[in-house]
């Protein structure tokens, strides 16, 4: 076989896989419509867009540049949507990674889809004890100064997430450390640190390790498990 024979079957070839993938494409772009404006479908969970499992998500519509339709519909792949009111849709994600919502409208007995619109999906980032606005792991090591300082504690889940340094209220903790085979500490009966929890604080000698044991009370069904908190003072 010649080479000119060879680049017209080559040539040949690459028209065909250009036909056939551009074929598929359109299908696919077809059963799902076009790609949605990112600001048709708003999310009002997340700051940055994103859909978070465990919790309720809020969409809602811009309907501004859509087709007419006397009703629109939503449908998600990963996932449940329901239509709640003021004009918002809960979302419920089912795990991590993307969501592609279908937009429809609804127009007397036809129903026509309009396009898809994704998300990302995430987990809700684990819940992190603060001292003084400032969220602290377990272990750490912080300076004696700045616990003498703080004023009381919190619970610090994400910046994305609007409301959510609501969801959770430490309603008492115990502070202390073991010196002699003995548990000394004290127990303060709300977020606040007491005069006692400072004298505590105070008597602890350089690279002493003291614990922190929060009791947290949460909003709604969100659970959550603090674990102690050891703290390394210099």
């Amino acid at each position: 076989m010649s080479i000119q024979s060879n680049n017209y079957l080559i040539v040949k070839f690459i028209v065909f896989l250009v036909v056939f993938l551009t074929g598929t494409g359109l299908k696919a772009q077809s059963r799902l419509g076009d790609p949605l404006e990112d600001s048709t479908i708003i999310c009002h969970t997340s700051k940055h867009g994103y859909l978070y499992l465990g919790i309720d998500n809020y969409v809602s519509l811009h309907t501004e540049n859509l087709p007419s339709a006397d009703e629109y519909m939503l449908e998600a792949n990963n996932g449940t949507i329901i239509p709640d009111s003021n004009e918002l849709y809960l979302i419920i994600p089912e795990r991590q990674g993307k969501v592609r919502m279908l937009l429809y409208k609804i127009s007397e007995t036809d129903t026509v889809l309009i396009g898809y619109q994704y998300f990302t999906v995430k987990m809700v980032p684990d819940p992190r004890l603060t001292l003084n606005r400032m969220p602290i792991s377990t272990p750490t090591t912080l300076p004696k100064k700045l616990l003498m300082s703080c004023d009381s504690l919190g619970i610090f889940v994400s910046n994305d997430i609007p409301g959510s340094e609501n969801w959770f209220k430490i309603t008492e903790f115990t502070f202390g450390y073991n010196y002699g085979g003995y548990y000394i500490s004290h127990k303060n009966i709300s977020n606040k640190f007491t005069a006692e929890t400072r004298h505590i604080i105070d008597l602890t000698g350089p690279d002493r390790e003291v614990s922190i044991r929060p009791k947290v009370e949460s909003e709604g069904n969100v659970k959550l498990e603090l674990p102690i908190y050891r703290i390394k003072i210099y």
